[in-house]
């Protein structure tokens, strides 16, 4: 079974993930914009860039930053 920098197996990580998606579902998006956002690395060409990483949650930190262009700074973006 593989496992991520922090220890997290990858069955763990589907799973956090699709409590992450039923939530949205709920209707707890408050960001306006956020939904397309989500949608976009959660899916097809944004999904395609950091899902096969070794390292998922410091490669997507990663252009996440890159793509806000350094507006949201990586230290405020860690897990909760």
């Amino acid at each position: 079974m593989a496992y991520n920098d922090e220890g997290h197996s990858q069955a763990d990580i589907a799973r956090r993930v699709q409590v992450f998606l039923i939530t949205r579902a709920a209707g707890h998006d408050t960001n306006p914009g956020g939904e397309q956002l989500h949608h976009y690395w959660t899916r097809g060409k944004g999904l395609a860039k950091w899902i096969g990483s070794d390292h998922q949650f410091y490669t997507l930190r990663d252009l996440l930053v890159k793509a806000t262009k350094g507006k949201v700074p990586v230290d405020r973006i860690g897990p909760g």
